[in-house]
């Protein structure tokens, strides 16, 4: 009963949140960099993050369903922390070039990855199929954002 309510009420409120959770990120980015192009670089990652993993997921057959949901929107917020830890480097009058901000910051982004897609991963095994969609969704996404920022 539960799961038949929630099913009837979230495509209208998931799309509310979405929009205004992607909004709100987005302007919080740009609040940071006060620029157009930082804030698109910043997002990179998880938008191919997004494509890419659940390309792949419908790829494997994967069926997503609510649990899958919220882990898109908690990915949203993990993923594009990627992108910007990665440009902040690389900006102000000290700012270095792409390759030595990936030395700084790329042992950090594949450990906070690693950690993250090993936690949610163990959801993978659960014998109760919406946290697997949850375990799978987010390896997916996190591993592609993981990916795509570096």
């Amino acid at each position: 009963l539960v799961n038949e309510v929630l099913a009837a009420r979230l495509p209208r409120e998931l799309a509310l949140g979405l929009a205004f959770g992607t909004a709100l990120v987005v302007g919080l980015i740009w609040l940071e960099f006060r620029a157009v192009r930082p804030t698109l670089l910043a997002l990179l990652p998880t938008s191919c993050g997004i494509i890419w993993g659940l390309g792949m997921l419908g790829w494997a057959g994967v069926v997503l369903d609510l649990f899958s949901v919220f882990a898109v929107l908690m990915f949203l917020g993990i993923g594009v922390d990627y992108g910007i830890h990665l440009l902040h480097p690389t900006l102000g009058a000290h700012g270095v070039g792409m390759t030595d901000a990936l030395s700084l910051v790329g042992p950090a982004l594949l450990l906070a990855g690693a950690t993250t897609v090993v936690g949610f991963g163990t959801l993978a095994w659960s014998a109760y199929p919406p946290l697997r969609s949850l375990g799978l969704v987010s390896v997916a996404t996190i591993t592609t954002a993981l990916l795509a920022s570096l």
